[in-house]
């Protein structure tokens, strides 16, 4: 297993397993999930086997308040960065009990370190 950015070809991967993990009501369009990610691509990952199959995504994004973003709603560019919000981590079903969760956590927790800024 393997963490990478997220790349174009993850997307289908991502919803599918958001689908799988979550009740429909709190699922979030690609377009509200594309913006997260595109307030800092570089902190948005998913674990990928040898395959390539996306096992689990992670995204993270700043925010600029003590209140966290709303779900289904789109982030706007340009905010001031005051913390970092793990907005959303989902596992494949069949990834579950092997250690993704952990593998994605901390590696977004060490490259939030590195920004030295304070993550939420």
């Amino acid at each position: 297993m393997r963490i990478q950015i997220i790349e174009s070809a993850n997307w289908a991967d991502i919803l599918r397993i958001q689908a799988q993990s979550y009740a429909a009501d709190i699922l979030e369009d690609e377009a509200v999930l594309r913006s997260k990610w595109a307030s800092a691509p570089e902190h948005n990952v998913v674990c990928v086997d040898d395959h390539n199959t996306v096992l689990g995504y992670l995204l993270n994004h700043p925010w600029h308040t003590e209140e966290p973003p709303g779900l289904h709603e789109n982030l706007q560019a340009g905010l001031p960065i005051k913390s970092w919000h793990l907005h959303d981590l989902a596992i494949s079903p069949l990834a579950r009990g092997k250690g993704v969760a952990n593998l994605l956590v901390q590696h977004v927790m060490e490259r939030v370190q590195r920004t030295q800024i304070a993550s939420v």
